[in-house]
């Protein structure tokens, strides 16, 4: 008897160290020994590969050059010199093709992403760097317009970037009027050009920054959310989680994130989180 009780623990011990919910321990351990390494990964590399989805202006669009400018890339310019390496930026069309490539093709995303618990579920978010909302503009021939709500009526069409925050948001509250799908935010300016579309439903500083270049489309006043941008990076990763967070935290500190708000924010509505 005693041997049998003896056997039982020591049994139970080494079932919990070779198995974690039904999963070998080797099996679980790898990857995230793999991930804590990704500083030394960045440093040894020598650069630090950002995914963007350009076309978001004023965070990140092309110029006449067809260089990829904005807030964002200055935040990252600034990244890669903390790390002290070359800031390599990854392209990608559709908004929704950025967290699939994290921990593959790039090692983080500064794209203007809201962080979302749905999102979290897939990344890891550093602390926000910007605080934003929804916001609707319309066409000349909605000039009249004043609320949103006027807009969620049959027969009218309300552009939103398919993969966003915009996209949810539209379909909750147009649930009378049809939203369609952009891929991104050029094909979304287009249809509201041509007049496919009665309005765009987008984050507040790219509206303001196209009512500012079209002085004919009318920027409703009503904010339709509240939320916060993030940079993210692959689960698991806390020691590059928390060197961001201090990262995000000295940038303020020293003054240079003000200096780099200032630069692409003149005049339109977006506010740092503090």
């Amino acid at each position: 008897m005693k041997i049998k009780s003896s056997f039982w623990p020591l049994f139970l011990i080494t079932g919990i160290l070779i198995t974690v919910h039904g999963v070998p321990f080797a099996q679980v351990s790898t990857p995230v020994t793999q991930q804590m390494q990704m500083l030394s990964l960045i440093r040894s590399a020598g650069k630090i590969r950002v995914g963007m989805n350009p076309g978001y202006k004023p965070f990140e669009y092309k110029n006449e050059k067809g260089e990829i400018i904005g807030f964002d890339v200055d935040l990252a310019r600034e990244l890669a010199s903390a790390l002290g390496v070359t800031l390599e930026i990854k392209e990608y069309e559709k908004y929704e093709d950025l967290i699939p490539a994290l921990g593959g093709d790039i090692d983080i995303i500064i794209s203007g992403m809201t962080r979302t618990l749905e999102r979290a579920l897939r990344v890891n978010f550093t602390d926000p760097y910007f605080q934003t909302g929804q916001a609707v503009i319309t066409n000349e021939k909605n000039a009249g317009i004043t609320s949103w709500k006027q807009l969620n009526i049959p027969g009218k069409k309300i552009a939103v970037v398919e993969g966003t925050t915009g996209q949810e948001l539209g379909e909750k509250k147009f649930d009378r009027a049809k939203v369609i799908r952009a891929t991104n935010e050029s094909d979304a300016v287009q249809m509201l050009a041509k007049g496919t579309v009665d309005a765009f439903l987008h984050d507040r500083p790219f509206i303001q920054s196209l009512g500012l270049s079209h002085p004919k489309w009318n920027v409703l006043e009503e904010q339709l959310s509240y939320e916060f941008y993030s940079f993210a990076i692959p689960k698991g990763d806390f020691d590059f989680l928390l060197w961001l967070n201090y990262f995000i935290s000295e940038l303020k500190i020293s003054g240079k994130y003000d200096e780099i708000y200032n630069r692409w924010f003149s005049g339109i509505a977006g506010s740092p989180a503090r």
